[in-house]
């Protein structure tokens, strides 16, 4: 037993001397040796080496300064550790780099993604403990809160899933958190308010809405959002939700008035905000 936990020692530790062999020879003299071991923290946190190094390497080609680069560097080890996707903070730099984006706002852009991924997947872990549909959720709930819906309306909607949720059946629940932000998400994208999207869900989650039907509802938005302004639609669709529309009639005539009445303090417990 002694003999083996040595030798798994020392396959670590030779692991540990080509990885740090590999960002000293990839990045050489570009970066300094505090950069060179921020690297290496990185890839020590979980992020693969060529994602560590090529990251780094144009950064420094784009002339950040050593403290954005290590500012960038660490944010992308705290978020490994804490549980969040590393990719999309990546994605970010690699887009504000494309398109010229100051550096300092790219490195504020980046703390911004993590930021949001840090809350999204907190509110998610409210919901669900099995990791794999906290990752789900918690992806998702980050493009619903990308595509415009505050966190404030990500917290009144999670907090509607919660008063549904009784852990008898944790498939069918799950579908239903993840077809209710899906929904959430795509109407946003469309234009509706962040306001306009909770009143929707938080209508069809108290009037009982079943994941399929949240599919329906979904389909039925972005079939309509066609003809007209998705704000306004949006209002129409809580009104005919709050009516006892089921998701089969939204859009229909006479699926709630245009101005939205009838979404106003029951759905979404906002009051008259908006």
């Amino acid at each position: 037993m002694k003999k083996i936990c040595v030798i798994a020692f020392a396959l670590l530790l030779c692991a540990g001397v080509a990885y740090a062999d590999e960002v000293g020879e990839r990045l050489g003299a570009t970066a300094s040796e505090q950069i060179q071991n921020t690297t290496r923290q990185m890839i020590q946190a979980g992020i693969h080496a060529d994602e560590a190094i090529q990251v780094t390497q144009l950064m420094l080609k784009t002339r950040f300064s050593q403290e954005q680069v290590q500012r960038a560097q660490e944010m992308l080890v705290q978020a490994t550790r804490e549980g969040l996707p590393a990719e999309p903070i990546m994605n970010k730099a690699y887009e504000g780099m494309a398109k010229k984006v100051q550096n300092e706002t790219i490195v504020q852009a980046m703390e911004t993604v993590r930021s949001r991924y840090s809350f999204a997947y907190q509110q998610a872990g409210l919901l669900t403990k099995e990791m794999g549909q906290v990752r789900a959720l918690g992806n998702l709930m980050a493009d619903t809160l990308s595509a415009g819906v505050e966190p404030s309306d990500v917290e009144i909607l999670r907090s509607r899933l919660q008063e549904r949720i009784t852990q008898k059946d944790r498939v069918q629940e799950h579908k239903l958190a993840t077809e209710t932000f899906r929904t959430a998400r795509d109407i946003a994208r469309l234009g509706a308010s962040s306001t306009s999207v909770t009143d929707v869900m938080s209508q069809a989650l108290s009037h009982q809405y079943s994941a399929q039907e949240m599919k329906t509802l979904r389909n039925s938005f972005m079939h309509n959002a066609r003809q007209g302004a998705a704000d306004t639609l949006a209002k129409s669709y809580a009104g005919g939700i709050g009516e006892g529309k089921g998701a089969q009639g939204l859009g229909s005539p006479g699926a709630g008035g245009s101005t939205g009445s009838g979404s106003g303090n029951s759905g979404s417990g906002r009051g008259g905000s908006g």
